[in-house]
């Protein structure tokens, strides 16, 4: 694997790029479903926003859309953690299904 801050930088002041991030993928259950989760790193230099977390249903669940923040989707607010990001997403919006 690269190191993330040479390829970060390879990609800072570039006209056709913006805002390159590693992306860590995650699966868990809340409430018995399958969310994914992203967290993004925007790498050092990016302080106290350097990553962010969304989370999603793996699977939609049928009929139901998502909606940011609302059901079943969830982008949380950029932080200098991981912890950080991860605790800003609204798991609330993730109900038991039935």
């Amino acid at each position: 694997m690269a190191d993330m801050d040479t390829a970060i930088a390879f990609f800072q002041g570039r006209d056709e790029f913006d805002e390159p991030s590693e992306v860590a993928a995650y699966r868990v259950f809340v409430h018995g479903v399958e969310v994914e989760v992203m967290v993004r790193d925007f790498g050092e230099a990016a302080g106290d926003t350097r990553y962010s977390a969304v989370a999603r249903y793996a699977d939609a669940p049928f009929g139901h859309e998502l909606v940011m923040n609302t059901y079943g989707l969830s982008l949380g607010k950029r932080s200098a953690t991981v912890e950080g990001a991860l605790a800003s997403v609204h798991w609330d919006v993730f109900p038991p299904l039935g």
